[in-house]
Parts: structure tokens; C-alpha cells; sequence
């Protein structure tokens, strides 16, 4: 199974750590992030990496809902966030 690292962050860009899970698929990645961010209340955004490839950011919003943004951005952009 591939392993998903989960970087949540706060909106002036703190994180408090990270977490690494072996995981099916990126849909069961997706359910996980979600789970990261709740359990954050403090953080905005959790973005899910595997290996140097950056799967997705999801984003906390003002009405409680969550936002996803699917990524697979180009190699040279997938550096800079590294």
C-alpha cells in the first residue's frame, strides 16, 4: 500500500507535526486528511503528500464545510513545497 503524509497547517502557516499512514487509495487518503483536520481545530488546511508528489490540499471554511483541492502539480512545484 502506498504511504500518504499529512501535513496540517494554520492559517499564519504553523504545523503542529505531521502523520504518515499506509493507505489503499487516494479516496481513503481524502477521508483521512478530513479526520486530520478535525482533529486539529486550530489548523486551516491539511495538505496529503506522497512520497514527493502532492495529492491534495483540503481546506477548512468559514461555514464548516471542507473544500478539496485535487493536485498533481508539476515536479519542479512539487519541490518548492517540499
Amino acid at each position: 500500500m502506498p504511504e500518504y503524509m499529512f501535513y496540517p497547517s494554520t492559517c499564519s502557516g504553523g504545523s503542529p507535526g505531521f502523520e504518515a499512514h499506509e493507505l489503499p487509495n487516494e479516496a481513503v487518503a481524502m477521508l483521512r486528511a478530513e479526520v486530520v483536520l478535525a482533529e486539529h481545530q486550530s489548523c486551516s488546511s491539511v495538505a496529503v503528500w506522497q512520497t514527493d508528489r502532492l495529492v491534495m490540499v483540503i481546506y477548512r471554511s468559514v461555514l464548516g464545510h471542507r473544500v478539496r483541492s485535487w493536485m498533481t502539480p508539476e515536479p519542479q512545484l512539487a519541490q518548492a513545497y517540499a
